[in-house]
């Protein structure tokens, strides 16, 4: 009888040793954490994320600034994992938590602000529109904090600056914030322009947004003076041409031309034509297409059309060699077509970091009824 009593109880002391074993310890879920999240598999960072952040709580306490840092990296999973509510109201309880711990202007509790803004990005249009007020006093907070830097220390204001209009810029909350976002963006500019110069990046980058910005709003004239300020900056610092250069060039042929100064289009476009590349090879890059008109006799009938026609695109990005391959509802098609596509421009195609030739290019030209 002591001997079958005995079995049972070895079997028992068996099952617990190996469960203590196979209980994860915070160092192995934190891994795991990391690990999903660098493999891009959000949905398991935010089940590990959760299960760090309660471990964490136990071993840390859970008003420690450890605990809260493990409560940011659950905040940043539902954000990567799409799951915009979950991770505004985590990202929340960070920035009042940072609050209690560093004070207002911390910081911690700038940068979870700015992740707050950022789950904006998550959101469907929809839903967007029905919550999207709430980030009113979000941007309130973040510029309440970044304010309250001295200016004695521009250089910290203007970066601050710089990352909240940064986010204000690639979120869909500048639509329907977009005065703030502008009026950020220009105290982002003065700022940089007394800190660090117009040569500096950021500078240059701020003012090709606020270029994009006055354009969109169609000040052309400001949006022209922004573009070209970018153009003589990088122009006249960096040997190699750069994205924003060949960006604000093709922006400027499209308002010079918009303006009737075809001249000062077309030096850009040569321009464009004869920049170093920041890559060996690129394709062509449109500038500047001016939709067909529609013909007015076939307009009284009601007709539509359609035409296809083949180009070359020379050193300087002009279209060249235009033939018709084929149409669709008659000759007045097809003389607009041509019209039309003689004023196009692009970045020319760029082989072994030269300005070449793009030969046989296609486009096919639709002309459809208003209804």
């Amino acid at each position: 009888m002591f001997k079958k009593l005995l079995a049972p109880s070895l079997l028992l002391s068996l099952s617990i040793n190996v469960a203590l074993a196979q209980t994860p310890t915070f160092k192995d879920v934190y891994g795991q954490y990391n690990q999903a999240f660098a493999s891009e598999d959000y949905e398991s960072a935010v089940t590990y994320a959760k299960q760090t952040l309660e471990l964490g709580k136990q071993i840390y306490g859970a008003n420690s600034e450890n605990a809260i840092n493990l409560e940011y990296n659950l905040g940043l999973a539902y954000s990567a994992n799409k799951q915009p509510e979950l991770a505004y109201i985590t990202l929340g309880n960070v920035a009042n938590a940072y609050k209690e711990l560093s004070g207002d202007n911390s910081v911690q509790r700038y940068s979870a602000i700015l992740d707050q803004i950022a789950t904006a990005e998550n959101y469907t249009q929809m839903n967007f529109e029905k919550k999207v007020l709430k980030y009113r006093s979000t941007i309130n907070s973040a510029l309440n904090i970044v304010d309250n830097v001295p200016n004695s220390d521009i250089a910290t204001k203007a970066n601050m600056y710089y990352q909240l209009s940064r986010m204000l810029i690639k979120s869909p909350i500048n639509s329907y914030h977009f005065k703030q976002a502008f009026s950020t963006l220009e105290k982002t500019e003065s700022l940089l322009l007394a800190a660090v110069g117009e040569k500096d990046t950021r500078t240059v980058e701020v003012q090709f947004l606020l270029a994009k910005y006055n354009s969109a709003k169609r000040r052309t004239q400001k949006a022209i003076e922004y573009y070209e300020t970018v153009v003589n900056v990088i122009e006249g610092e960096i040997e190699t041409s750069h994205p924003y250069e060949l960006a604000s060039r093709a922006a400027l042929v499209g308002l010079y031309e918009g303006s009737g100064d075809s001249k000062l289009a077309t030096e850009h476009c040569i321009a464009i034509g004869h920049m170093t590349p920041w890559n060996d090879n690129i394709d062509p890059t449109p500038l500047y297409r001016m939709p067909p008109d529609y013909p007015m006799s076939k307009g009284r009938m009601g007709k539509d059309g359609s035409v296809v026609l083949s180009f070359d695109i020379d050193q300087a990005g002009f279209v060249k060699n235009i033939n018709m391959l084929e149409q669709e509802g008659g000759q007045a098609f097809v003389t607009k077509a041509i019209k039309a596509l003689e004023q196009w421009r692009y970045a020319p195609k760029i082989v072994d970091g030269q300005a070449v030739v793009a030969e046989n290019m296609k486009v096919q030209l639709d002309f459809k009824v208003q209804s």
